[in-house]
C-alpha cells in the first residue's frame, strides 16, 4: 500500500472551489482534463499543517460562465496555466469572463493508512483534485465471497480492484436488482448465482417467466447449464425438458394452502375447503378431499358440514376444473411428487430453474405462490423441529407482480417471505424492471440492492424511500449507466460503489463448479 501522501501515479485534474460537508464540493476542471459521473477523487488538502487526502465521488459535471465575482475560479484557471503559486489574497481579477466545467462530488471520507474514516472538515479553497490510483482505492477491496465484477472508475495504475459480495448478508437480508430493459439485468443475475453457487452454501430456485437462463438466449451465449450440468436442474414443460422433469402435479398432492392460490375464494369458501380438508375420516374414505368435493352433492356438503347450497356449487364447479386437467400442470396420472423432488434437490444445493415458457400466466402465478410457500414452509418446519434448514435463494423475475400490495393474487406469500423469509434460511432475489409499483415498506425489507440503468424519475424516486442508503446523489449517475454497469448499496458492500458486472459469457465456468457433491450445510448461518 502506497503512503496516502504520495503523489507517483497521481494526475491532477482540477482545484476546489467551493462546497459544504453537509452537501456537495465543486471543482473546476483543468481545460484537458477528462472525469465521468460516478468516478472517484481525491482532494488534496495543502492548506492544513498534516496533508489530508479527501476522497469523493463525482455526481455532476455541468458548464458554467463564471463573472469576475469568482475571483476563486479565475484564479484556478491562472494556476492551471502557470507553475507560480498564487497567493489567494494578492490575486487581481482579469477584465474577462471564465468558461469552465465545473464537477460536483460529494464527500465520502478522508483516506488514512488504507483505511477511510469519515469526514468532519473540509478541503481549503483551490486544494488540487486528482485521479486515484488503484493502491489508494484498495481500501474499498472487501472480504466478501461473491466476486460480481470490478470497480468501475477511472484510476492511475496497473489493476482492477475487484468488488466482492458477502453472500450471507445478500441472501439472508435479500437482495434487490432494478433495471430497464436492455441494461444487462439478465447477465447480472446469472453471474451473481454463479458466484453464489461457487460457496456452496446455498440451494437456488429461479423463477424463469422468460426462459433466460437455462438455454443460450443467442449464438455464443451461455445458460446457467454450462455451470454444472449435474446440479442445474430445469422442470417445465416440452421437449427440452426431461420427462421426469416436467412440471406436472397430481391433483392428490394439493393441500388446502396450495388450493387458496388457484382462485380468489370468498370468506365462507376459504372456511368450507378448510373444514372439508381437515375432516379424517373424508380423508379415509377418499383419495383425496377434491375426490369428496367432486363427487359430491351440494345437498350433501350442506347436510354433512353446514355449507350453503351455493357455496358448494361454486366448489364443485372450481374443483372439476382442476381435477379435469383444465389447468396445463395438473395431471390425474400417477406421478413423482414435483414438491419433494425440488425441495431435494434444494438440499443437495443444486440450481433449479423454473421455465414458465410454456405455461400460462395462471399456472405461472399458481405455482410460483405455491412453490414459494412450500419451500417456505418446510424451513419453518425444519426450524420448529431445531434442525438445521437449508438455505435457499429464490431468484423471482418480474417481481413487481406478486410484491405489488395492489395485486390481490399474491395472498401473502412473497410478501411474508420477504418479511419472515430470513428467520427460515429463505432469501429473496427481486428482479424488475418498474420499481415504481413497488411498495415503499416492502423496498425497505432489502438489504442490498443491484441497480442498473433507470432513466424513469419515478423508479428512482422510489428505490430512494426505501434504498438502505441514501442514494439520491447518484441518480444522474444511474440514468447514463452503459449495459452492465451498476450501482451497488447496502450492507453486502462496503458503500456505494459503482461497479462494471463481469460478463456471464466471459466466465470461465470451469473455476465456479464444486469440487464435490458432498453436502456443506453451513452450521454458522442455519435459520439465518
Amino acid at each position: 500500500m502506497e503512503n496516502d501522501t504520495d503523489k507517483t501515479n497521481l494526475r491532477g485534474i482540477g482545484h476546489l472551489i467551493s462546497g459544504d460537508i453537509s452537501n456537495k464540493l465543486e471543482f473546476k476542471l483543468f481545460s484537458d482534463s477528462n472525469v465521468n459521473v460516478g468516478d472517484f477523487v481525491l482532494v488534496e488538502d495543502q492548506y492544513h499543517g498534516i496533508p489530508n487526502h479527501f476522497v469523493g465521488r463525482v455526481t455532476n459535471i455541468k458548464l458554467r460562465t463564471l463573472g469576475r465575482e469568482d475571483f476563486l475560479t479565475e484564479m484556478s484557471n491562472q494556476i492551471e496555466v502557470s507553475p507560480m503559486e498564487v497567493n489567494p489574497y494578492e490575486f487581481r481579477d482579469s477584465r474577462s469572463e471564465i468558461l469552465a466545467r465545473i464537477a460536483e462530488i460529494s464527500l465520502i471520507g478522508i483516506l488514512n493508512k488504507g483505511n477511510i474514516a469519515p469526514p468532519k472538515k473540509i478541503p481549503n479553497h483551490l486544494s488540487p483534485v486528482q485521479i486515484p490510483s488503484v493502491q489508494q482505492m484498495d481500501w474499498i477491496s472487501s472480504k466478501g465471497d461473491v466476486e460480481i465484477g470490478k470497480l468501475r472508475a477511472e484510476m492511475t495504475g496497473e489493476g482492477d480492484i475487484p468488488i466482492l459480495l458477502d453472500s450471507e448478508i445478500l441472501v439472508k437480508k435479500h437482495l434487490f436488482v432494478a433495471a430497464m430493459t436492455g441494461s444487462g439485468k439478465t447477465v447480472t443475475v446469472k453471474t451473481l448465482i454463479a458466484g453464489l453457487y461457487k460457496t456452496d452454501k446455498y440451494g437456488i430456485l429461479i423463477f424463469d417467466v422468460h426462459g433466460e437462463y437455462f438455454y443460450p438466449l443467442k449464438n455464443n451465449s451461455k445458460g446457467l447449464n454450462e455451470l454444472d450440468n449435474e446440479n442445474v436442474v430445469i422442470y417445465g414443460l416440452g421437449d427440452k425438458v426431461d420427462k421426469g422433469n416436467q412440471i406436472l402435479i397430481n391433483y392428490r398432492h394439493i393441500t388446502y394452502g396450495d388450493l387458496l392460490y388457484f382462485y380468489d375464494w370468498s370468506s365462507p369458501q376459504r372456511e368450507a375447503l378448510g373444514i372439508i380438508f381437515s375432516d379424517n375420516e373424508i380423508n379415509n374414505d377418499y383419495d383425496h378431499p377434491l375426490e369428496y368435493i367432486n363427487e359430491t352433492k351440494p345437498f350433501d356438503m350442506k347436510k354433512e358440514y353446514g355449507i350453503n347450497i351455493e357455496t358448494g356449487n361454486v366448489l364443485k364447479r372450481r374443483i372439476k376444473q382442476i381435477i379435469d386437467g383444465n389447468l396445463d400442470f395438473i395431471t390425474s396420472d400417477d406421478k413423482e411428487n414435483l414438491f419433494t423432488k425440488i425441495i431435494d434437490d434444494l438440499r443437495f444445493k443444486r440450481i433449479v430453474i423454473i421455465d414458465f415458457t410454456r405455461l400460462s400466466e395462471r399456472s405461472e402465478n399458481i405455482l410460483i405462490n405455491i412453490l414459494s410457500r412450500r419451500v417456505l414452509n418446510h424451513n419453518k418446519q425444519a426450524t420448529q423441529k431445531s434442525e438445521n434448514p437449508n438455505n435457499i435463494f429464490i431468484v423471482l423475475e418480474e417481481a413487481q407482480r406478486f410484491l405489488d400490495p395492489a395485486e390481490s393474487q399474491n395472498k401473502g406469500v412473497m410478501r411474508e417471505l420477504v418479511r419472515e423469509g430470513r428467520k427460515f434460511g429463505v432469501g429473496l432475489g427481486a428482479v424488475t424492471q418498474i420499481p415504481r409499483f413497488f411498495d415503499e415498506r416492502i423496498l425497505s425489507q432489502f438489504n442490498t440492492y443491484i441497480i442498473l440503468k433507470l432513466t424513469n424519475s419515478s423508479d428512482r424516486n422510489i428505490l430512494e424511500g426505501g434504498s438502505p442508503q441514501n442514494i439520491s446523489d447518484m441518480f444522474t449517475e444511474i440514468a447514463t449507466l452503459y449495459p452492465g454497469e451498476a450501482v451497488i448499496v447496502g450492507e453486502a458492500i462496503p458503500l456505494a460503489l459503482p461497479v462494471k458486472i463481469h460478463n456471464f459469457d466471459d466466465l470461465d465456468l470451469k473455476k465456479y463448479r464444486r469440487e464435490s457433491d458432498d453436502i456443506n450445510v453451513s452450521k454458522d448461518m442455519g435459520a439465518f
